[in-house]
């Protein structure tokens, strides 16, 4: 399966060295081979994480969604 994606990113430092990123964006499905051959689809997706001052990970968030169709 072969797709193109888009996102923007963004990371918060905090004074006390705290990071948050944000992240959100598109994908399209543009095709496949073998038994995805003729695949199409598109989506979006959206999260968050955050590192306290340490880099140890104390939120991940990840959220998608999309659709897929077979074209003759």
């Amino acid at each position: 399966m072969f797709g193109e994606f888009q996102n923007t990113i963004q990371t918060v430092v905090n004074v006390d060295r705290s990071r948050k990123t944000t992240f959100m964006g598109t994908y399209v499905t543009t095709g496949g081979t073998g038994g995805l051959k003729g695949i199409k689809g598109l989506g979006r997706f959206a999260g968050v994480g955050e590192l306290d001052a340490e880099g140890k990970a104390i939120r991940n968030e990840y959220a998608g969604e999309g659709e897929y169709w077979f074209e003759k």
